[in-house]
């Protein structure tokens, strides 16, 4: 056999392994003979005398598709009494799911007057109206952050609320009610 040939038996039967390298080189190449031996005790072996390829074949097996086995190593050992050991496909790790995160309450808008008609000594009233949003109603402080309300008012309204009329500026402030996360506060100041 040339050194061509039996360089390029040498790369196939590495990019094969074992005996079932042996049978299909054999039957690849036209033949002659094979035999199975046992090397270490582990994996048999395959001895194989072929004849060369026709001129112009090419035996070089396709780059990435097997493991090359260097002349004059055994082959890895396969599962015992011979075959194909095979891996399952991985699977991939399913990612859990990222929580959709729910905005905290906010208020879009309040609308007050920037002064009070009234009378001194009286008490007159203001018009205050809101919009909140992720909130389920609204609070309304009048002069701290306290309830002027017994229940809350709708997210999305307005009320006419008192104004003591005593020549000093008062605040109202407009507090969420419910929804996630920390309740949003604004406090507008009405002038006499």
């Amino acid at each position: 056999m040339s050194h061509e040939a039996n360089a390029t038996l040498r790369r196939v039967a590495g990019w094969m392994s074992g005996a079932a390298a042996a049978g299909l080189l054999v039957c690849a190449c036209g033949s002659s003979t094979a035999s199975s031996t046992t090397v270490g005790g582990d994996a048999p072996t395959a001895a194989v005398t072929a004849t060369p390829l026709p001129p112009g074949t090419d035996a070089t097996p396709t780059p990435g598709a097997a493991e090359t086995i260097p002349p004059g190593t055994a082959p890895p050992a396969g599962p015992p009494g011979g075959g194909v050991t095979t891996r399952p496909p991985a699977t991939p790790t399913p990612r859990p799911a990222t929580p959709t995160p729910v905005p905290a309450p906010a208020i879009a808008a309040v609308m007050a007057p920037a002064t009070a008609h009234c009378t001194p000594g009286t008490v007159g009233m203001v018009r205050i109206s809101w919009r909140v949003t992720n909130a389920t109603g609204v609070d309304v402080g009048i002069d701290g952050p306290g309830k002027f309300n017994s229940t809350p008012y709708p997210t999305t309204a307005g009320d006419d609320f008192n104004f003591p009329c005593d020549g000093n500026p008062h605040t109202y402030t407009i507090t969420t009610v419910g929804g996630t996360g920390p309740p949003a506060r604004r406090t507008v100041t009405v002038m006499p």
